[in-house]
This record gives structure tokens, C-alpha cells and sequence, in this order.
């Protein structure tokens, strides 16, 4: 009857019973119906009856990952030791290490199960993710390889090395591996919004023009970071109109959070020559952000560039120097302060 999934019909027949492999059988019907506490209950039974039942350790543990990772880690550790050549069960040693918070150590199992087993795709996938998650890109990439070198079809793998690329900002790389996956069928949310920004920052705009705004067709009609990185694609190409249409598009979507919206517009003004719109946008941008030293040396390079008055300007490398003592910007600063200090001096002499 368990066999063949008739499983209310098994259960009275199975309470009956007190050895450890009916309880298993129980915990199993209970895990396929999908009541976790009593499948938890009589698998627990079925290892108090025998120690050592290795599938109601397995299954046990598997259910209690997510919810008691430290129960799960004892068991496959349990298991691991009794059984050091099976790949399975260091795999999942793995799970539970990462549930507890200990990637390193779970890197460590999932590479033991590799070395166990190199087919052992799960235990890759991992492994990839992991490093990933721990900006180990270089680990990740070469992983992601092997596998592919292996599986050339496989589109798991090339999306964790397109991944693995874009975040190491190999970002032609990216595209190369992007543009693979899209041809195989997998336009998704992330390959298409990611090929548009990989395809900006490798400087080929039109592109990324394209791809950015089928993002916004197919997944997204309100993503603020995609009309962003439009507008800085049609300002590469000096479109203005288009740079001011997406980027006002940006900040309609994105209020409150604009400073780098503002930065954006301020730059396409820069670029039109507008001095004193540049100047008014990056006031804007450094009002919503005051604490980032970049944000208010860029404000006073504005003012440096859009004032006339001399004693206006050298006020805002002032207050810029005494804001930020310890900026990286702060030399440069204080020698153009100094320069104009000597200006000024000269000026009214005169």
C-alpha cells in the first residue's frame, strides 16, 4: 500500500507496528502528505528504534535544513562519518553548514563532494553560489567552467558564470555568456536587464538602448535603475533630449531616493554646457545625500565652475574641507582654495 500511494489507507497499518522501519514508512507518508510535524515525529521514532537507519537520518535531515539547521548538521555529520565516499551526504553537510552561517565550512563539504563524485552537478551548483555570495568570483568562475567544459548545453552553469563576470565588472565577458543563454531560449527578467547594463558599461550603447528598454516591455515597466542607465546611454551619444526624457522618467519612479538621479541630470546639463542647471541639479543631489564626500566635492566643483564671485566659491571648498577633514578630495580641495584665496587677494588689490 505505501508502495503504491495509497497512503491514509497505510497508516493505521503501520501505527500498529513498533519496529524502526514501519515508523520510517509513517514519516515518509507523512512527508509526502505534506504534514511536516508528524513527518518529523515518526522519523525521530523510527532512529530512537535503531541508531542507526540510515534513511530516517536522510530524510530527517533533509525536512529540518531549513527549519532546525543544527539538528540536520548532526545528522549528515553522522552520516558523512559513517559513509565518507558517498557525495549525497556531504552535499547536504553543506546546506546545513550554510543554514548555520558557516560558508566557509560549507565550501569545504561541497568540494568533498565533488572530489567524491565529479558529476555531482547539486554540489557545483553550490559551490558556484557560494562563492558568489562571498565575492570569490575568480573560485566561481573556474567552477562554473569545469562544469561547462563537461555540459557545453548546460544554462545553469553559464548563468552563474555570466553572474560571476558581471559582478568581477568582466563585463564583455558577461555579455559573451548573456548572449548564449538569450540564444538558448532563457530571456528572463535578470538576463535581459543585466545583458543592458553589461552592454552599457562595455560601451556598446545602442545595445543597450535595445535590451534595457525590452526589460521594461517585458518585466518591468516602472524600473527607475533601467531609465537611469538609459539616460547615461543616450548621453554617451550626446541624445539629450532622450538623456533628459529617461532620466526625469528615473526620478518620478524613484522619489525620495535621487542623488544619483539628480548626478545623472546635472551631467547631461555638463554636457549641453548648461553650467548653471548642472549646478542646480547636483545642489539637489547633495541635499538628499550631505554625508557622501563625493557627492557635495562634486556640488562645490559646480559652483567653482557656474559662480563668477570669487568669495562665493572659496565659501564652498570652505565648508566642503571642514564637512569632510578627512576626505580623500580634501588636498585637491585645499589647493584650489589656496589658488583662490590668492585671486581674490589680487582682484582687490586692483
Amino acid at each position: 500500500m505505501y508502495e503504491a500511494g495509497e497512503f491514509k489507507k497505510a497508516i493505521p497499518l503501520y501505527q500498529v507496528k513498533e519496529d524502526a522501519d514501519s515508523a520510517y514508512k509513517l514519516g515518509r507518508i507523512y512527508q509526502q502528505l505534506g504534514n511536516r510535524e508528524q513527518a518529523v515525529f515518526y522519523l525521530s521514532q523510527s532512529i530512537l528504534r535503531d541508531s542507526k537507519h540510515v534513511q530516517a537520518q536522510f530524510q530527517l535531515g533533509k525536512i529540518e535544513l531549513s527549519n532546525n539547521p543544527a539538528r540536520a548538521f548532526t545528522l549528515f555529520l553522522n552520516l558523512t562519518e559513517r559513509f565518507p565516499e558517498n557525495a549525497t551526504y556531504f552535499y547536504y553537510l553543506g546546506k546545513a553548514q550554510q543554514e548555520l552561517g558557516v560558508e566557509e565550512k560549507a565550501t569545504e563539504s561541497f568540494k568533498t563532494s565533488i572530489a567524491l563524485n565529479e558529476d555531482y552537478l547539486n554540489s557545483y551548483y553550490a559551490l558556484i553560489a557560494s562563492y558568489i555570495k562571498t565575492r570569490n568570483e575568480m573560485y566561481a568562475i573556474k567552477y562554473a567552467r569545469d562544469i561547462l567544459n563537461k555540459h557545453p548545453e548546460n544554462n545553469k552553469a553559464r548563468l552563474y558564470l555570466a553572474q560571476a563576470f558581471y559582478n568581477s565588472k568582466l563585463y564583455e565577458n558577461a555579455v559573451d555568456e548573456l548572449e548564449l543563454l538569450i540564444e538558448n531560449g532563457k530571456v528572463t527578467d535578470y538576463t535581459t536587464r543585466t545583458i543592458g547594463v553589461a552592454y552599457f558599461e562595455s560601451q556598446q550603447y545602442e545595445k543597450s538602448i535595445e535590451w534595457l528598454k525590452k526589460y521594461i516591455e517585458m518585466f518591468e515597466k516602472e524600473s527607475a535603475l533601467s531609465y537611469f542607465y538609459l539616460s547615461k546611454a543616450y548621453s554617451r551619444m550626446e541624445n539629450w533630449e532622450m538623456a533628459h526624457e529617461m532620466i526625469d522618467r528615473s526620478i518620478e519612479i524613484r522619489r525620495p531616493a535621487l542623488s544619483n538621479e539628480f548626478l545623472q541630470k546635472a551631467t547631461i546639463y555638463r554636457g549641453q554646457r548648461n553650467e548653471k542647471e548642472a549646478f542646480n541639479f547636483i545642489k539637489k543631489a547633495y541635499q538628499e545625500n550631505k554625508n557622501d564626500d563625493l557627492v557635495h566635492y562634486q556640488l562645490v566643483i559646480a559652483a567653482d565652475e557656474y559662480f563668477k564671485d570669487k568669495k562665493t566659491i572659496i565659501k564652498y571648498y570652505e565648508n566642503f574641507i571642514k564637512a569632510h577633514p578627512k576626505s580623500s578630495f580634501k588636498e585637491m580641495a585645499q589647493a584650489r582654495l589656496s589658488d583662490l584665496r590668492k585671486i581674490d587677494f589680487m582682484e582687490a588689490k586692483e
